[in-house]
């Protein structure tokens, strides 16, 4: 695929969005250009899944993480779940937001949720009316749950693991991720990032986990995240498209085949953040 960052960017100032940045990687080639004035790294909202997604990777490969066994088994002193029903859910279960949890939710980024103290027993009270594995139900509660596995295993803040397995061999310039009133990360959103490293961790998904000749993820677990969606999605209309999406028009592209990463950050809608990927990646199925 050819570079589509300056047309991009044309059309963006055009129509006037309030975009921070875009930056692409065609054949291991970046490219980036600012838009409107931002600090370095904003919170990215919702592609902090895909950043969790690569913690368990690490895991993953290093055979620390049993994807099927059930978290409240792995979380260090856990508590007894007031819904029964959430011994059985796995790390598999969160990842692929199908815990069987059919309303309810932890919503980060929602000054509603701002009162709850201890997340954890508060995700474990929540009711289960679906079945697990099967029913989808998007949300960052499952993703806290994933964290605090990490931390479970590593013994550490999962920013502090990730920051130090990945970020930095990824030459991140400046990160963080914001804590629970517990001080446990929190997952599902607040991760800080600048758009040019996130494109350069979404080169990781297509390129079988090497930057710059260096394997920090294997293969098998980038085609797994694929294939199960651990924190990317796949786009049904457009072959060999892998996304993920955050509030407030956060997007990262990735398209194996074409070797090609695309990753912008801002703060302005969803419709103007789905007019502008239809425009330059239309529907072709």
């Amino acid at each position: 695929m050819k570079s589509i960052i300056d047309e991009m960017c044309s059309y963006i100032r055009e129509k006037g969005y309030n975009i921070y940045g875009v930056s692409e990687i065609v054949n291991g080639e970046e490219r980036s250009q600012s838009i409107v004035p931002a600090p370095w790294s904003t919170d990215v909202y919702s592609v902090s899944k895909f950043v969790t997604s690569a913690a368990v990777g690490i895991l993953w490969d290093r055979g620390l993480i049993d994807l099927h066994k059930p978290v409240t088994q792995m979380i260090d002193g856990c508590p007894e779940p007031a819904e029964p029903k959430w011994k059985e859910v796995t790390v598999h279960d969160c990842l692929r937001h199908r815990t069987g949890l059919l309303s309810g939710n932890l919503d980060i980024d929602n000054e509603a949720d701002e009162g709850i103290k201890d997340w954890l027993p508060y995700i474990l009270s929540l009711p289960i009316e679906g079945e697990r594995d099967k029913d989808y139900h998007y949300n960052d509660a499952a993703y806290y749950l994933v964290c605090r596995v990490i931390e479970s295993i590593t013994k550490e803040n999962v920013y502090s693991f990730i920051h130090r397995e990945l970020l930095s061999k990824l030459d991140f310039r400046e990160s963080s991720w914001s804590v629970c009133p517990r001080g446990h990360t929190t997952g599902g959103s607040g991760f800080c990032g600048n758009d040019r490293d996130l494109a350069r961790l979404g080169s990781l998904w297509v390129n079988d986990g090497v930057y710059n000749g260096k394997a920090l993820l294997s293969p098998e677990y980038t085609r797994l995240s694929r294939e199960e969606g651990y924190g990317i999605a796949k786009r049904e209309d457009y072959p060999d498209n892998y996304y993920k999406t955050g509030a407030c028009g956060q997007i990262v592209i990735m398209l194996p085949e074409e070797k090609y990463v695309l990753a912008v950050r801002g703060y302005y809608s969803s419709d103007d953040r789905t007019e502008l990927i239809n425009k330059f990646f239309p529907p072709c199925i």
